[in-house]
């Protein structure tokens, strides 16, 4: 049987016997073949995947991508960080409603509404937080206010005279605390 094989084994037996395996393997065969070690886009099939392990390390960049293509589910955990985003391009449309109120706390402490003439109140932050601002309202009387600043890292002092003393009024303050 070998004496057979080797007798009828010609340049074209072997030929067609290849071009056979081509023709029913179809492109893939073809692609393995050529030798260029690289896959277009046709190279694959229907449904094919082109997974992580199979591109090399930074050979995708940002105009390879289509806009809009990477989506939140895509990215790993504190992917994103600020000094990849640039300048002007996060928008309030584009923050969660609490992200920028979260951890912001108001306080707000008040004296007691008589007529005494002059009235000095201090709103304290909770403990951890530190004061970012503050504010009063005057009620009733005619109050001037004369100081109005955080006297420290976690409280915001307000001073109020009323010269007259006739009519009672209160000064609430507000402090607002961050951290």
């Amino acid at each position: 049987m070998r004496q057979w094989i080797r007798s009828h084994l010609t340049y074209a037996n072997v030929m067609a016997t290849i071009a056979v395996f081509i023709a029913l393997g179809g492109g893939t065969t073809a692609v393995a073949l050529n030798g260029s070690n690289t896959v277009q886009s046709d190279d694959l099939g229907p449904g094919a995947q082109v997974k992580a392990a199979d591109v090399a390390d930074n050979a995708v960049n940002g105009t390879d991508i289509v806009n809009g293509q990477v989506t939140n589910p895509d990215l790993a955990n504190n992917a994103v960080t600020s000094g990849k985003v640039a300048n002007g391009q996060v928008k309030r449309a584009d923050l969660d409603p609490t992200a920028i109120t979260a951890g912001i706390t108001r306080v707000v402490a008040a004296s007691a509404n008589d007529a005494m003439g002059i009235k000095e109140v201090t709103a304290d932050c909770p403990q951890g937080k530190e004061v970012t601002g503050g504010g009063y309202v005057l009620n009733g009387g005619d109050p001037i206010v004369v100081r109005s600043y955080a006297v420290d890292d976690d409280s915001w002092l307000v001073r109020a005279i009323d010269s007259t003393g006739t009519l009672p009024w209160q000064l609430p303050v507000t402090a607002v605390c961050a951290g």
